[in-house]
């Protein structure tokens, strides 16, 4: 993690029950999912992600998550992309992306952001304009 950063894994989470900043340590019961947390509590988990802006209009008819990893810089090439995708190491808000995978606005937590996560830990918030 970044100095001063917080590690959360989003995996088998039900309940954020506290985050200790000072600690860097996020308390959770098993099952949550991203779109269950209000938008407070979202922006404190991702927080020291990098984030960028993507447009509304691009995700009206969906956007390849092969794009979104590469404009993120999640990955170095389309190829680098496809395969973090075909071996089940990307997702979308924490669920798995695949081939056949789209990002549109209808995946938009608080209608204006979107989680990328490639592998356990990196992560990028692009907020929806």
């Amino acid at each position: 993690p970044v100095a001063g950063g917080l590690v959360v894994s989003f995996a088998r989470m039900a309940r954020l029950l506290e985050i200790d900043r000072a600690n860097h340590v996020a308390i959770v019961q098993p099952g949550l999912t991203l779109a269950e947390l209000d938008e407070a509590t979202l922006l404190e988990v991702v927080e020291d992600a990098p984030s960028s802006t993507w447009s509304r209009e691009d995700l009206v008819t969906g956007v390849d998550p092969v794009d979104l990893l590469v404009a993120s810089h999640l990955a170095k090439s389309r190829g680098e992309a496809r395969r973090f995708i075909e071996q089940g190491g990307v997702y979308v808000n924490n669920v798995r992306a695949d081939a056949t995978s789209r990002v549109s606005v209808e995946d938009t937590l608080h209608g204006r952001y979107v989680v990328l996560r490639r592998g356990a830990r990196q992560l990028h918030l692009l907020v929806v304009a």
